[in-house]
């Protein structure tokens, strides 16, 4: 699983001024390597919109769509967007139906990468991007 997402990431150039020693090596590695290049390009960014989005994906467990993420997260569409396109290896797209047609949504690709944060970092993420309103209004429907 490793292979399927740091060639891609070797590919786009992510790691280009990187040594060969230097890129993450295993998936936990990786995944840790992604989140701290994700936090560290803005750190305003991060807490605003880049850290919500995929904690809203962590906390639901099941595919949501954009106007469902855009509930949870508080983040808005356009920005949505990025998050996800930046987020995409991890990240398993499916059509559904939806109000007579199709509907993207969006689930984390492999629980390894939710299992991979340290516990008491889930915990203090998980509140400060709101899990528990996105836990109300999921189980209120």
């Amino acid at each position: 699983m490793y292979l399927r997402y740091v060639l891609p990431e070797i590919e786009s150039g992510a790691y280009k001024d990187l040594k060969l020693e230097a890129i993450p090596t295993g998936l936990r590695n990786y995944y840790q390597d992604h989140w701290s290049r994700m936090k560290g390009q803005n750190t305003d960014e991060w807490f605003k919109y880049k850290l919500p989005v995929p904690m809203a994906l962590m906390v639901v467990h099941e595919s949501v769509s954009i106007d469902q993420l855009e509930e949870f997260s508080d983040v808005d569409r356009p920005r949505i967007r990025t998050v996800l396109q930046e987020w995409r290896a991890f990240l398993y797209e499916e059509a559904v139906s939806h109000d007579g047609g199709k509907q993207k949504r969006y689930r984390l690709y492999h629980a390894s990468f939710h299992d991979s944060l340290p516990r008491k970092k889930k915990s203090s993420l998980s509140a400060s991007v709101g899990s528990e309103r996105m836990i109300r209004s999921r189980t209120s429907c």
